[in-house]
């Protein structure tokens, strides 16, 4: 038996455990011999030093006994005192994936400062342990992070051997507060239920970028049948609609939104409703950017925005993939402007 660091041992019944000292050797006083009859010849007392001598130091030892030999048998009972070492499983490696908007299972998306990130943690498991909890610890230079560990947000669940990335809950999911959102941040897990299950992972880090907000110009187009029709339709604001499905999805601390004057730009049209035609949509592309470029290619997205009749289907939008920053598209179906591209 184990208590409070003393080990209470009784011949026999000696569970086949061995203790080996990494501290100077162990030494074993015997107490008292309790001479009773059970059947246990007092040579084993001999025994029972030769045994703890093997299982507890390299080094010898001795011990003082007192031993009543009536009878020739006995129950011993001794007091050891032992350093008990605890080994526990080796932590899980970490699988974490941080994100503000869209990421990777490597992490190779780039987080930006001061925006809300959510943490998701695999643990999968070939036995499917119930009822699991999972938590999540945060540091920064070594120190705790207010608030740690937090709670994961679906606790509890009950684990399985694989995990479905497209599935919300295939992961313990965690939000971080605000404040663990600057600088360097080492995470780590634990996992346990109320029935012995427990793991722990080692740690990962993670580096939180500062950024400026992206900004975005919107630069309506007034569109000019000139075949289908007569007339010109401008879309008119306000345009925040454009910026809500952005900012989930790019990984930006904010969007700052303002808005250009209109450019007139001639297409077809049917029943006096603008049809683009394929080739309209890199020729409006083209107007905007020239706009951009004529006042001086600034660090603001120029996104120019034309109200079609889509129909059935339709281009949504256009735009370039790095240089210019410059991109057009529609605004969408109905007064919701559901659909609303924002290339």
């Amino acid at each position: 038996m184990l208590q409070d660091g003393v080990a209470n041992v009784i011949v026999g019944f000696i569970p086949a455990v061995a203790f080996r000292s990494k501290e100077a050797p162990v030494k074993i006083t015997f107490v008292e011999v309790n001479v009773l009859k059970r059947g246990i010849p007092a040579a084993g007392l001999a025994l029972l030093i030769v045994a703890l001598s093997a299982a507890t130091s390299t080094a010898p030892m001795t011990a003082s006994t007192s031993v009543s030999t009536a009878n020739q048998c006995g129950v011993i009972s001794c007091t050891v005192y032992l350093p008990l070492i605890a080994k526990s499983a080796p932590p899980l490696p970490a699988q974490f994936e941080v994100t503000q908007a869209v990421q990777q299972p490597n992490n190779s998306v780039l987080l930006v400062a001061n925006r809300s990130a959510y943490v998701r943690w695999t643990l999968v498991s070939n036995v499917g342990y119930t009822n699991v909890d999972a938590y999540l610890y945060g540091a920064s230079n070594g120190v705790s992070l207010p608030g740690s560990p937090l709670a994961a947000l679906n606790n509890p669940r009950t684990l399985s051997a694989s995990a479905n990335r497209a599935a919300l809950n295939g992961t313990f999911n965690f939000q971080l507060p605000d404040n663990w959102t600057t600088g360097d941040v080492a995470l780590s897990a634990q996992a346990h239920n109320s029935t012995g299950f427990f793991t722990y992972t080692t740690s990962a880090s993670f580096h939180f970028n500062p950024s400026a907000a992206m900004q975005v110009k919107v630069v309506p187009i007034a569109y000019q049948c000139n075949s289908g029709g007569t007339g010109t339709t401008t879309p008119s604001g306000p345009y925040d609609y454009l910026i809500d499905y952005t900012y989930r999805i790019y990984p930006v601390p904010g969007i700052g939104l303002s808005s250009h004057s209109a450019i007139s730009y001639p297409g077809p049209c049917t029943n006096n409703l603008p049809t683009p035609a394929s080739a309209d949509w890199p020729a409006m592309l083209n107007a905007v950017t020239s706009v951009w470029i004529s006042e001086g290619q600034p660090d603001i997205y120029y996104y120019g925005l034309v109200e079609i009749d889509c129909g059935s289907s339709c281009i949504t939008g256009l735009g370039w993939i790095g240089g210019s920053k410059a991109a057009v598209g529609f605004d969408g179906f109905d007064s919701l402007h559901s659909g609303a591209s924002e290339t």
